[in-house]
């Protein structure tokens, strides 16, 4: 488990942490959406947000895959190629380049995690330790799981000069089959019986869900019962849709590769989401809104 812990002095200016939570990127594959992609990440810019990605940056279906690999699963730039490595994370340098210095975690999947251990290369410490070298960029490595915490200076707190406030952040990229019935949900709950924190968050499964329904409720030292409001989140992937292939697999073009329609999936939703953490003049935490 990785335990990175950040600093966020906020000011008058901005009396909120504002976060952009991404995961499932999926760099390589020949279907990403990468308008939707960049319509986050530039989302995340304009409204200074520190940006978090949850494992599965890259798609890295190789072809010593043998239960995974044909030669349409990868994008068109990389058939052919023997270097599909260094060419992934080549792409994903350059897409993630101009949004470095706002990225503060970037974990690894289930993807990557297949490429340590048939390959013994961790393509995401990779691409990490080439985005640090850039001017204004600190990004922490995050693994399959572990505590993000945001330690919170508030320097208007009433009384209370330089108060530290902190938002707890659990990230696990996501474990086990689609869940096309249940959505991950059963997930989120067996994670809630054992983690105290302030948001949960997983990805993995491609869908997008906000759980708020949950709160933990305890009592205080002098016999006041207090509420923490606590929430969970599923980020989704950015996968296209489908298209109609018949034309250009007919006309000598590679076959279009949608693994939802071979497994006879759903289409689901693309995209992240934003966590709004107010912060209030006696050093507590207001209302959090999550934007799915």
């Amino acid at each position: 488990m990785f335990i990175t812990q950040k600093k966020f002095d906020a000011n008058r200016g901005k009396k909120e942490l504002t976060l952009t939570l991404m995961s499932d990127l999926h760099f390589g594959a020949p279907n990403v959406d990468y308008e939707r992609m960049r319509e986050d990440l530039e989302g995340a810019k304009q409204h200074g947000d520190r940006i978090l990605l949850d494992g599965d940056v890259f798609d890295m279906i190789l072809p010593g895959d043998m239960k995974r690999y044909v030669p349409e699963a990868l994008d068109p730039r990389l058939q052919g190629r023997s270097e599909i490595i260094n060419r992934v994370i080549d792409f994903g340098f350059e897409f993630l380049r101009p949004y470095a210095p706002l990225i503060d975690l970037m974990a690894t999947g289930n993807h990557e995690e297949s490429v340590q251990k048939y390959h013994h290369f961790d393509p995401v410490q990779a691409l990490v330790y080439r985005l640090n070298q850039l001017p204004g960029t600190d990004i922490h490595y995050g693994g399959i799981c572990g505590f993000m915490d945001y330690q919170v200076k508030v320097p208007w707190a009433k009384g209370r000069s330089g108060t530290r406030w902190r938002y707890l952040i659990y990230y696990h990229h996501g474990a086990g089959g689609a869940a096309l019935v249940t959505k991950g949900m059963i997930e989120f709950n067996r994670m809630e019986t054992w983690l105290d924190c302030d948001l949960i968050w997983i990805g993995h499964k491609h869908n997008r869900i906000l759980d708020a329904t949950t709160k933990r409720v305890t009592l205080s030292a002098n016999g006041h019962i207090l509420e923490r409001p606590f929430r969970a989140v599923m980020t989704g992937g950015y996968f296209t849709t489908g298209e109609d292939t018949h034309a250009s697999y007919m006309g000598g073009e590679p076959r279009k590769v949608n693994y939802a329609e071979w497994k006879n999936l759903p289409p689901q939703d693309t995209g992240g989401c934003r966590v709004i953490v107010p912060f209030l003049n006696n050093a507590g935490i207001g209302r959090v809104r999550i934007v799915m």
